[in-house]
């Protein structure tokens, strides 16, 4: 392979509860912060039943 590779892009989308798909970068500042608020709320309560299922990995 000749000459410098292609830089690696991706680009990210959020699935909508009504089903539309809608890139990431075109989201609303205040659809983002919700977003990003839900994530949030999600992830914690993940990392809650795992350390609660496993207390010996703490």
């Amino acid at each position: 392979m000749a000459g410098k590779p292609k830089p690696i892009t991706c680009k990210s989308f959020l699935i909508e509860p009504d089903g539309r798909v809608v890139p990431f970068d075109e989201l609303t500042p205040e659809r983002r912060k919700e977003y990003a608020e839900h994530a949030g709320n999600q992830m914690a309560k993940t990392l809650q039943n795992f350390w609660s299922q496993h207390p010996n990995e703490l």
